[in-house]
């Protein structure tokens, strides 16, 4: 199937590059809530299964908290303690993607498939869930070098793009036949099914919400609609999804900075300016933990805030000059002062 829709690819696709974050913040914003001083398992009610307690402390911290240098000095405990679980790995894999870091997200990426095989045995449901996680990462770490200067994947890369994706999808439908109510499993599926169904024809985004609303936990099920809502240009419905999540995770700048996107877009589609200035507002509360995110993404976030704030304060303000300053900053993480917008 995926092999059919092959043919109405454009020459640049953002597939593979929207599904490598989308993917790795499904399973690895999982954790997020668990207290630290204990193992529980943050999906099921029932027949849970622990988890390292500086795991869930790294977790709770970068997608809780959107706290990434605290969420560093977590993970490398959880490193030391529990070298089985996937999920530790495939954590550092999303970490070092934050930073740009190619070569450390490709060893973690393998490292992330293989702990998986190795586990299957004795779990196989997350076994296959983390198998396909694992191809993922791969496959998204060998297509980086070959991203186009707009992040597209040339067509050249498109065979092995969609050969990524069916090995993806059969790693998910082993797990599916184990349980298909599982709500780990729902909530990866889910982000990968939306991203999918938001980058190439013939897919229904439909199901993959469908999956999302059976996922768990709730905020973060709600994030990954809220993106595939705002990819689909169905930005009332966005907002509402955002808002659950901001009401359940209220310290993830991460958040703020999805608003205020969703709300530029929705004043774009509408003429309705006022909506530049909510968005400015869900900006600024973003920016404001700046110190706390990758610097990359900062970068990014800020140089969307100052366009944004151009479009309605008439000081023409230079937005990539101010950007630069910010790149200048050193260390991974983004500084605590900003240039004023």
């Amino acid at each position: 199937m995926l092999l059919s829709i092959a043919c109405h690819v454009s020459m640049k696709i953002r597939l593979i590059h929207r599904l490598l974050a989308a993917s790795c913040a499904a399973v690895l914003c999982s954790t997020v809530g668990m207290p630290a001083g204990r193992a529980v398992d943050p999906f099921r009610s029932s027949n849970p299964q622990p988890i390292n307690a500086a795991t869930a402390a790294a977790f709770t911290a970068a997608f809780q908290q959107g706290n990434y240098p605290a969420a560093e000095r977590a993970l490398q405990q959880a490193l030391q303690q529990d070298s089985s679980d996937p999920l530790v790995f495939a954590l550092a894999g999303s970490l070092a993607f934050a930073q740009q870091n190619r070569q450390a997200f490709a060893d973690y990426a393998r490292q992330t498939k293989s702990k998986a095989q190795a586990i299957v045995a004795q779990q196989p449901l997350r076994g296959q869930i983390y198998i396909a996680v694992g191809e993922l990462m791969t496959a998204a770490a060998s297509l980086l070098p070959q991203l186009t200067g707009d992040g597209g994947v040339p067509l050249s890369a498109v065979p092995q793009a969609l050969q990524s994706l069916q090995s993806v999808y059969g790693s998910l439908r082993a797990a599916a036949q184990i349980n298909p109510n599982d709500p780990e499993l729902n909530l990866i599926q889910g982000f990968v099914d939306l991203m999918v169904a938001t980058n190439l024809p013939l897919a229904n985004p439909d199901g993959a919400i469908a999956k999302l609303e059976k996922a768990s936990p709730r905020y973060l099920a709600d994030r990954g609609i809220a993106l595939g809502l705002r990819n689909l240009k169905r930005y009332s419905e966005a907002l509402r999804y955002v808002d659950r999540a901001i009401t359940a995770a209220p310290d993830n700048p991460e958040l703020y900075y999805l608003k205020a996107q969703i709300l530029v877009e929705q004043s774009k589609a509408t003429g309705d300016a006022n909506l530049r200035r909510a968005a400015a507002a869900e900006f600024q509360k973003a920016l404001a933990k700046s110190a706390q995110l990758p610097q990359p993404l900062v970068w990014q976030l800020f140089f969307e805030a100052c366009n944004n704030q151009k479009t309605f304060d008439n000081r023409g303000q230079d937005c990539v000059a101010l950007r630069d300053q910010v790149t200048q900053a050193p260390g991974p993480w983004g500084p605590s002062t900003l240039p004023s917008l």
